[in-house]
């Protein structure tokens, strides 16, 4: 090169740097212009230049100031993605417990799980912006407009085909994308590998940067356990979107998760009713589309004096037959119940009686006269009216 480093040469002139460098590649019998990306390198000591890395988004110049660092692939794929037309990948948090709450905070590079944002080099790029690239067909990153189950392969998977994600409108102007990941290592690797990344973004096919949201918000473990995890759901009660990561899917050669999304008005078809019994201390969720009732609720226990649990229900008098089954159920406890409940009403010491499956302890059952005595029940059946059944 011509100039030396430092204040006394290049000084931070990129672009002076870039045109000395092709001169001298030119000399040195290569023909720039055959290639499609052109990427000057220098080592990471190099004095007089502040980034590690610069890409000019759509073009083909990249300067690489990152040789003999351990982060150089992380930095080439990250500007290279520039290259190619991408945006950063942001992240945005809250302090509380929604994930969408108003005057959260974005961070430009705060995306752990795409290149983009911070991840490593072994990171991707996330599904929408491979729906950009074209690595990805609108058949293989679909755009959801009615309720339903849909199963997402894992998109970091090479040998993984069919569906990779999908995007579902928020607003007329934002999508939420949803999408897998199998191949994460460190701290990622449990989460990543057990739910579902969800990412806000604009609509259509651009270049828009998307913000990864956090499901676990207030976990106080960052933007780690980020996805939606087996079995939980997440709300936007104002905007009619609900999804639940329903179930992990194995296969010969990738993996897929089964994700529940439901776009109605109401996420419980009429005249079935949702709502937490007693001091829950996290407030419960239901849903349900394609004939399943989707039942997220914290709470200590439905036994002792007074229950605490979520409750999906709807009135009836007279003689009863309930049937259900319960296909997955979140282990957050070995006694943990989910099954159907007969209840006289919606007081937390109300009288009820039970049949649950739990994780550990295997199917249980419970008449629970207290405030009034059940009559004996066979088959569903008692003889005087019930006002509530549902599932607890």
């Amino acid at each position: 090169m011509p100039k030396p480093a430092g204040t006394s040469g290049y000084n931070g002139n990129s672009g002076t740097l870039y045109t000395d460098a092709l001169a001298a590649a030119t000399t040195a019998g290569y023909t720039p212009g055959n290639y499609s990306f052109v990427m000057v390198c220098m080592d990471n000591n190099t004095p007089g230049f502040s980034f590690a890395g610069l890409g000019t988004v759509g073009g083909n110049k990249t300067w690489l100031r990152a040789e003999g660092s351990t982060y150089a692939a992380q930095v080439a794929t990250h500007e290279l993605g520039h290259n190619l037309g991408l945006n950063h990948a942001q992240s945005y948090v809250v302090g509380g417990t929604n994930p969408i709450a108003s005057g959260g905070t974005t961070s430009e590079y705060g995306d752990p799980y795409n290149t983009m944002g911070n991840g490593d080099y072994l990171s991707p790029y996330n599904g929408r912006y491979k729906l950009y690239l074209n690595w990805l067909t609108s058949a293989d990153y679909l755009t959801v407009t009615t309720s339903g189950t849909y199963r997402i392969a894992a998109h970091d998977k090479s040998t993984a085909t069919g569906v990779r994600g999908f995007k579902v409108a928020r607003t007329t102007s934002q999508d939420y994308c949803v999408e897998y990941m199998s191949e994460r290592g460190g701290s990622q690797a449990t989460y990543s590998d057990n739910g579902v990344q969800v990412r806000w973004g604009p609509t259509g096919t651009g270049n828009g940067k998307t913000q990864i949201l956090d499901m676990t918000s207030g976990s106080g473990s960052g933007l780690t356990d980020a996805p939606l995890a087996l079995g939980k759901t997440f709300a936007d009660t104002p905007n009619s979107v609900y999804l639940t990561t329903l179930a992990k899917v194995t296969g010969a050669s990738f993996d897929s998760m089964d994700v529940l999304v439901n776009v109605s008005d109401s996420p419980l078809p009429s005249p079935w009713t949702a709502g937490d019994i007693g001091t829950v201390g996290v407030a419960g969720l239901s849903s349900f589309a394609n004939g399943t009732f989707v039942v997220n609720g914290a709470g200590a226990d439905i036994w002792g004096t007074a229950d605490a649990f979520q409750f999906v229900r709807r009135s009836l008098n007279g003689d009863c037959d309930i049937r259900a089954r319960v296909p997955v159920q979140t282990t957050t406890n070995g006694y943990a119940k989910a099954g159907v409940m007969l209840r006289e009403s919606t007081d937390p010491g109300a009288a009820h009686a039970l049949i649950s499956v739990t994780p550990s302890n295997g199917l249980t059952s419970n008449i629970v006269p207290r405030r009034a005595v059940l009559a004996p029940m066979s088959r569903g059946r008692r003889s005087t009216p019930l006002q509530t059944i549902g599932c607890a």
